[in-house]
């Protein structure tokens, strides 16, 4: 899925992938994929999320942090009843 995304992405825009900003925003279900071996290019960033209680799920390892893409996280906090949106800030890493 992720390779054949990346060719769209290459066909689209007529340069390489790896020239094309990409994120991934390892949600839920996404993260248990990461987590289970789903394998990422490089140069693509991880976006780590929170709980929906404004708890991290998660954050690089190590061997992460040395990826070319980068990582950073996201903080979501309930407003209104438990409506959530984003708190307004993201932080991207880079080693």
């Amino acid at each position: 899925m992720v390779g054949r995304q990346r060719g769209l992405l290459a066909d689209t825009l007529g340069k390489p992938a790896a020239q094309v900003p990409q994120l991934y925003v390892a949600y839920h279900e996404l993260q248990e994929a990461y987590d289970a071996g789903l394998t990422l290019p490089g140069d693509v960033t991880l976006m780590w999320t929170d709980d929906n209680y404004g708890y991290l799920r998660r954050l690089s390892t190590p061997e992460e942090q040395k990826r070319p893409g980068g990582a950073g996280s996201i903080i979501t906090c309930p407003i209104g009843g438990g409506r959530t949106t984003i708190c307004g800030w993201a932080r991207r890493t880079r080693r």
